[in-house]
C-alpha cells in the first residue's frame, strides 16, 4: 500500500482508527522505513504537552505523563525523549542518575490502554519479551538490566545502543562481503537466543542495533516464546515481509522460522530485492502458497555458492531448511569462501602430487650416476697422468653434492609436501607458511619456479589468509 498521510499516521498513534485500519497501517508502518521514523516524530511531538495543558486531561498526553509519574514512583529513571514507536511499544531515552548512564526504557504504548484487554496483553508479552532476553546473554543480543510492572505500566530497561538499525546501516552502501560478515555476526545472536530456548518470531533488520563501535545487537524480543517438546504457537504475529510461512499461516513454529526471516533479509541485503513479493498478511499467504523464493543472480565478490544456501533456508517447508540456525552459518562460510578454498584446494593437489615427482626425479638422478659410473669404470684411464687424479677428485665432490641435493630433495618432496597438503586440507594455521616457504624453495628447480609464484600469490591474498584463523576444521562445532 502507498504511505499513510499523516492524519492517518496520527491517527494510529492516538487508537483513533477503526481496527482493520489500525492493523493495515501498522503492516505498512513495520515495512516502512520512513514512516516508522515519522511515527517516531510525531510520538515525539505528542509526548509534550503544549504551554499551559493540563497534565490530568485526557487523552494520549495524559496517559504518557502518567507512565513518566509510574516510573518516577517506581525508582531512579528519569525519562528524557522518544526514540521510537512501534505497533505495540514505545522506546525512551532515560537516565539514571544513581549509576550515571543512558538507558533505554520500553512501554507498552499509553494510547492503547484505553482497551484493557489490548492492554493486558501487549503487557503481558513486554513481561515475556524481558524474561526472554534476560536469558539470553551474547555480545551480539541488547542485555537488559530490570524489568518492573507499576500502576499498570509494565516497562523493561535496556542498554542502550548508541547507533543505527541494520536497515539504516545496509543504506550505507557496504561491500557485499562486509555485508556478510555483519548478518554473519548477527546469526550468532540468534543461535545465542535458541540455545536457550528463545525464538524471536520477528526478526528484521529494524530489530537490529548496530552500535557505533560496529557490533550488531539483536533487540525486540517482544514475539519471542519459549520452545518446549510438542509445544507450538498458532497465533499470527511478526512483519509479513520477514515471517515464515508457517508464521503466516498460524501453525505451530520453531527456530527455523528465525532461520526463514534471517535468509530473507541477508537476501534482500545482498541483492538489492526480496526473495517474495511483499504485502499483507493475506496477500503473503497467496504468495507462499503459489510462489518460491526467487533464484538469486551471482554476485562475483561473494561466488555462487551463496544463493542456494539461502534458497534452502528459504524453503517453504520448514524440514527442507537447516535443522539449526548454526548448520545455516557454517554452510554460508563455506559458501562464501568458495574461491577461496579452491586456492586451498589447488595447494594441496600440488603437494600431494610432488612427492611422486620427487620420487621420480630422485630414480632418475640415480640412474644418471650409474651410468656416469659405469662409463668411468670401463673407460681407459692414464695412471700416470696428474690430470686424471683431479678429475676424480672433482667427480667425487661432485658425487658427494648430487647426494646431498638428493637427500634435500627427498625430505622436501616425500615428507613435506605430504605433510603441507594435509596441513591445508585441515586448514592448520601453519599449513599456509610452512607451504609458503616450500614453494620459496621451489624456485631452486626451473620446474617449481611457475608453481613458486602462482603458491606465494594465492596463499598470501586476505581472504586465503583469513580461512586460517579459525579453528581447525577438525575441532570445529558441526
Amino acid at each position: 500500500m502507498a504511505c499513510p498521510d499523516e492524519n492517518q499516521i496520527a491517527g494510529y498513534i492516538r487508537g483513533g482508527l477503526d481496527p482493520p485500519s489500525h492493523r493495515s497501517v501498522g503492516e505498512h508502518i513495520d515495512g516502512c522505513e520512513s514512516c516508522t521514523m515519522l511515527v517516531a516524530e510525531l510520538g515525539r511531538v505528542m509526548s509534550s504537552p503544549p504551554v499551559g495543558a493540563d497534565a490530568s486531561s485526557s487523552g494520549p498526553i495524559a496517559s504518557i505523563d502518567s507512565v513518566r509519574a509510574a516510573l518516577s514512583r517506581a525508582g531512579r529513571y528519569q525519562l528524557e525523549d522518544v526514540l521510537g514507536s512501534g505497533g505495540w511499544g514505545t522506546v525512551y531515552r532515560a537516565r539514571d542518575p544513581e549509576l550515571g548512564r543512558a538507558v533505554a526504557i520500553k512501554v507498552v504504548r499509553p494510547d492503547l490502554a484505553s482497551d484493557p484487554d489490548a492492554a493486558q496483553r501487549l503487557q503481558r508479552r513486554l513481561l515475556y519479551e524481558a524474561r526472554a532476553m534476560a536469558q539470553v546473554s551474547h555480545t551480539n543480543v541488547v542485555p537488559i538490566f530490570e524489568v518492573q510492572s507499576v500502576a499498570e505500566a509494565v516497562f523493561l530497561v535496556m542498554e542502550l545502543v548508541p547507533g543505527i538499525t541494520l536497515r539504516a546501516w545496509l543504506r550505507q552502501s557496504h561491500p557485499p562481503r562486509q555485508v556478510l560478515r555483519m548478518f554473519r555476526e548477527v546469526g550468532e545472536g540468534l543461535v545465542a537466543a535458541h540455545d536457550f530456548g528463545v525464538v524471536h518470531r520477528d526478526f528484521k533488520p529494524d530489530n537490529v542495533l548496530v552500535g557505533h563501535d560496529g557490533r550488531p545487537r539483536i533487540t525486540d524480543f517482544g514475539l519471542a516464546v519459549e520452545l518446549a517438546p510438542g509445544a507450538g504457537n498458532r497465533e499470527v504475529v511478526g512483519t509479513p515481509a520477514y515471517a515464515a510461512p508457517e508464521q503466516i499461516f498460524g501453525h505451530p513454529l520453531d527456530a527455523r522460522a528465525d532461520q526463514f526471516a534471517f535468509a530473507a533479509a541477508l537476501y534482500e541485503a545482498l541483492y538489492g530485492k526480496p526473495a517474495f513479493d511483499r504485502g499483507s498478511i493475506e496477500h503473503m499467504r497467496w504468495v507462499y502458497a503459489t510462489q518460491s523464493a526467487r533464484p538469486p543472480k551471482v554476485v562475483r565478490e561473494i561466488g555462487a555458492g551463496i544463493g542456494p544456501v539461502l534458497l534452502r533456508a528459504l524453503s517453504l517447508r520448514p524440514e527442507q531448511r537447516f535443522p539449526t540456525m548454526r548448520m545455516l552459518l557454517d554452510a554460508l562460510d563455506g559458501a562464501s569462501n568458495t574461491d577461496e578454498l579452491l586456492h586451498v584446494r589447488v595447494n594441496a593437489a600440488v603437494q600431494v602430487l610432488a612427492t611422486p615427482l620427487h620420487v621420480a626425479f630422485l630414480v632418475g638422478w640415480g640412474r644418471k650416476l650409474d651410468e656416469v659410473t659405469t662409463a668411468r669404470e670401463t673407460a681407459p684411464t692414464d695412471t700416470g697422468s696428474r690430470a686424471s687424479d683431479g678429475v676424480d677428485v672433482l667427480l667425487g665432490a661432485g658425487l658427494v653434492i648430487v647426494l646431498l641435493l638428493a637427500m634435500g630433495w627427498l625430505t622436501l618432496g616425500v615428507f613435506w609436501a605430504p605433510f603441507n597438503a594435509w596441513a591445508l586440507l585441515t586448514r592448520r594455521r601453519f599449513g599456509r607458511v610452512s607451504t609458503i616457504v616450500y614453494a620459496a624453495f621451489s624456485i631452486l628447480s626451473c620446474v617449481g619456479i611457475p608453481y613458486a609464484i602462482y603458491a606465494i600469490w594465492s596463499l598470501r591474498r586476505p581472504h586465503v589468509r583469513a580461512l586460517f584463523t579459525a579453528a581447525p576444521l577438525s575441532k570445529r562445532r558441526p
